[in-house]
């Protein structure tokens, strides 16, 4: 827990090489950018226990290497694909 608020920033799509993403409980609002598909080697994303909401995007479909992603404790509605 870091205290985070806000959206998470589009501009998070631009760090390609990150293997894992842990943003997890803090209070984070808003969608998860589309931008997270750019991750092609990402294989562990933890966004639980935010304020996140909205569509899944279809973009977590093109995170081939992804291996754990946990989105609960947030009001985020659609299936990963």
């Amino acid at each position: 827990n870091n205290m985070m608020t806000g959206t998470l920033p589009n501009t998070l799509g631009n760090a390609l090489m990150l293997r894992l993403i842990y943003l997890n409980n803090n209070s984070f609002n808003g969608s998860i950018p589309k931008q997270i598909g750019n991750f092609p080697k990402l294989y562990e994303l933890s966004l639980h226990d935010n304020k996140l909401s909205g569509s899944l995007t279809t973009q977590l479909g093109k995170l081939i290497e992804l291996k754990s992603l946990t989105l609960h404790n947030n009001e985020l509605t659609g299936k990963v694909s």
